[in-house]
């Protein structure tokens, strides 16, 4: 915690590609990206992330 009490601010880029596809009415979402720690590089933390999501059009 102190830690983090220390290293409370970080600027990040975090670019990814997102695909999308399916239905008119639902949709699954896919994105990979990468994040870059700008302000402290050695920061300990997740580099990539992988997400899937599902995308529901109500209308």
């Amino acid at each position: 915690v102190d830690y983090l009490n220390e290293n409370n601010s970080n600027f990040l880029m975090e670019p990814a590609i997102t695909l999308k596809g399916g239905f008119e009415k639902i949709k699954l979402q896919v994105q990979y990206g990468y994040s870059f720690n700008l302000s402290n590089s050695s920061f300990p933390q997740d580099r990539d992330y992988l997400t899937f999501g599902l995308n529901f059009i109500f209308k």
